[in-house]
């Protein structure tokens, strides 16, 4: 965790740094006395890195709750009952047909067809039309 985070505020360090680097000022210039060259004075680079490290933060914070919210939609459709196999969606696939439902081959996935007969047998059996597949549902077809 800490690698990561030192990792973007390294890139969050590099990004600013080219940010600053081109939209910054030629500040103190003055003319070398012997050599003629000019000199620059260099960017305060620990505000630079301040921004990175508080950068680097704020990635980590949103990938964090990203990753929270993520995980409790996944939490939430695995808990769901319903067909989880190929057969078993074939299953339903096979009675929908039988039934009268138009939703094109028998594959076991859940396509654009599919969900389409799901809902219009849901409408015509009172139930939510959410086009997936619910215990209710299933209640109602197999019963």
């Amino acid at each position: 965790m800490m690698k990561k985070r030192w990792l973007i505020a390294g890139l969050g360090f590099v990004l600013s740094s080219m940010a600053y680097a081109s939209d910054a000022p030629v500040q103190n210039k003055s003319v070398a006395q012997n050599s003629g060259q000019t000199q620059q004075k260099q960017p305060d680079w620990s505000a630079v890195r301040n921004k990175a490290d508080k950068m680097a933060k704020d990635v980590e914070e949103r990938s964090k709750k990203l990753a929270k919210e993520a995980k409790s939609k996944y939490h939430q459709y695995k808990n769901e009952a319903g067909p989880k196999t190929h057969q078993e969606i074939k299953n339903v696939q096979a009675k929908l047909k039988e039934m009268g439902y138009k939703l094109g081959q028998i594959d076991g996935k859940i396509g654009a067809r599919t969900h389409k007969a799901i809902r219009r047998f849901q409408a015509d059996h009172g139930l939510p039309q959410t086009g997936k597949l619910s215990p209710e549902m299933l209640k109602a077809l197999f019963h």
